[in-house]
């Protein structure tokens, strides 16, 4: 009888354990599963955010493409020039390190003809671009170190100026647009990585090459 009684409380233990560890383990599937869906809901939140982020950048950029368009009588066809052209002119300025690395690679291989044409051809375009500049950019806003743009103050007359000056300033000024500050803050100015002449090889700018 005892030996029953002892057998069928051990038993008892042992189903309690059971049930105990199923309790157990169903809790640790159930927070598992939780936190699995949780993960998925915060990864299907990201890409959401993502993808209208993505979309919004793309608009964006379609706003900006079609507002600076170069079509010929389009609105802003002429702030649509002056972007082109500071993206090439910033292009140009950009591929005078290749062009030098290109020089020492021809001089290395004795090519000193190609060479010269190749250096010499980059420096007539940049002094056309230099020359061009100012015909570009007229009035030239002033960027401060935090980004500020400060335009040209126009209504400055010097002590001096005579009343045809101060009426003629205050007509519409032919090099300067009201449309400018419709521009992105860069496009304002003109490129500012001008390239220094330590791309150039002093070789070459000899004329019996």
């Amino acid at each position: 009888m005892k030996t029953k009684a002892l057998q069928g409380h051990f038993d008892d233990v042992d189903l309690n354990v059971e049930d105990g560890d199923l309790y157990s383990d169903t809790t640790s599937m159930t927070g598992t599963a939780s936190t699995i869906s949780g993960k998925k809901s915060n990864a299907a939140s990201l890409k959401t955010r993502n993808t209208q982020r993505s979309k919004s950048s793309r608009n964006r950029r379609k706003h900006e493409r079609k507002k600076y368009s170069t079509k010929e009588g389009s609105t802003y066809e002429d702030l649509g020039l002056i972007v082109s052209l500071h993206e090439l002119i910033t292009a140009i300025y950009k591929s005078t390190a290749e062009v030098g690395e290109l020089l020492r690679g021809l001089v290395q291989i004795d090519d000193l003809e190609a060479a010269v044409k190749i250096q010499r051809g980059m420096s007539q375009t940049l002094d056309l671009v230099k020359t061009a500049i100012p015909s570009i950019w007229k009035a030239t806003p002033t960027v401060g170190l935090l980004g500020e743009v400060t335009e040209p103050d126009r209504n400055q007359f010097g002590p001096n100026a005579t009343t045809a000056d101060i009426v003629s300033n205050k007509r519409p000024n032919e090099d300067y647009s009201p449309e400018y500050n419709l521009l992105a803050a860069h496009f304002r100015i003109p490129p500012s990585n001008v390239p220094s002449e330590y791309w150039k090889l002093q070789i070459l700018e000899c004329p019996k090459v």
